[in-house]
């Protein structure tokens, strides 16, 4: 039977079926030391050099995973609540450590960060270098597992008093959940975290108000969170404007925006003798590539506290005008 639009009551049911988020647990590494390290890449920002995984060595890894396999059978970058992009290194990672490193702007030794939405965890891994404790949060299992966690192995390897791995944490699961497990551990202010860095994280506007919660509930009053994100998402629904709006109606964090640009910076990675591709982007010599989508980087303090850990204030900078704002009001599916 068909509907009056043309389609028919079961699949419209099936499409208004709510979405069931994983559970969060904390992954331990004690598998994933043991196991076989895979092929990987050098990557570097600034001066920093890191190991990375090759993503497509990770994803063949992960045939079996029903996550994975689900999303490889679509062809697909996500899933909602199945699979949520983890072994895609996104472009705004890249532009958010270009910019972090491009001058001192934050205190690393002995601080608490948490790298949320993690993915490949090369935020993390870098504040680590740094000398940071870093928690690591992504959701799926199996991206932690794979590719997060393999990512920080291969670098103690080669240097493990640098990487103070043992204070290293992981979490996957929703982030509604995250702050439901975590709850006790992080009542007391001195616990909470010194910075959140988290990058691609604000396409779904059905979890914006998740994120806030985890950025508002789990960073300290004097601390900092940075969000790396473009303008619109396609296809999917969600802006910046809409998560500004909501930081606005909830009064609590104020933003600030420290970077806006239409280009796409990209670090340069060793494999083979040549640049080559990570996830789906060309990376080349830390050059501009063409303009596209204007993606910021917003700064995230409490309203009337004074972060304490930034070396340098951050002031709002663009490379061009955002000549038409209603961009950001037709983000729609």
């Amino acid at each position: 039977m068909t509907g009056l639009l043309g389609s028919s009551p079961d699949k419209k049911k099936e499409e208004t079926l709510p979405l069931h988020w994983l559970e969060a647990a904390e992954v331990f590494p004690t598998e994933i030391e043991s196991a076989c390290p895979l092929p990987f890449k050098t990557v570097v920002y600034g001066n920093q050099h890191l190991k990375v995984v090759d993503p497509s060595e990770a994803i063949a890894s992960l045939t079996s995973a029903g996550d994975i396999a689900a999303a490889e059978m679509q062809h697909s970058d996500l899933l909602p609540a199945i699979y949520e992009g983890g072994l895609k290194i996104w472009e705004c990672t890249h532009n958010f450590l270009t910019w972090l490193l491009a001058e001192p702007r934050v205190e690393f030794p002995g601080n608490k960060i948490l790298d949320l939405g993690c993915g490949a965890g090369i935020i993390g891994l870098v504040a680590l270098q740094l000398g940071a404790t870093v928690h690591f949060q992504d959701y799926n299992v199996s991206v932690i597992t794979a590719v997060t966690m393999q990512n920080v192995l291969l670098n103690a390897r080669e240097d493990p008093h640098k990487y103070r791995t043992e204070e290293c944490r992981y979490f996957s699961g929703d982030w509604q959940s995250f702050l439901d497990l975590t709850e006790k551990e992080f009542v007391d202010e001195e616990v909470k975290y010194d910075f959140i860095f988290t990058s691609e994280t604000i396409y779904n506007p059905d979890n914006h108000f998740k994120l806030y919660k985890v950025i508002r509930d789990r960073l300290k009053k004097t601390g900092v969170a940075y969000l790396a994100a473009k303008s619109c998402y396609f296809g999917v629904g969600g802006s910046l404007q809409q998560f500004k709006q909501l930081l606005k109606s909830e009064d609590v964090l104020q933003s600030t925006v420290c970077s806006k640009s239409s280009q796409a910076w990209v670090p340069v990675l060793y494999g083979g003798g040549r640049p080559t591709h990570l996830g789906s982007l060309e990376l080349d010599n830390n050059r501009a590539a063409p303009g596209g989508v204007q993606k910021e980087i917003l700064e995230l303090t409490f309203k009337g506290h004074s972060p304490t850990k930034v070396i340098n204030p951050t002031l709002t900078s663009s490379d061009e005008p955002l000549k038409d704002n209603s961009l950001e009001n037709n983000c729609g599916s």
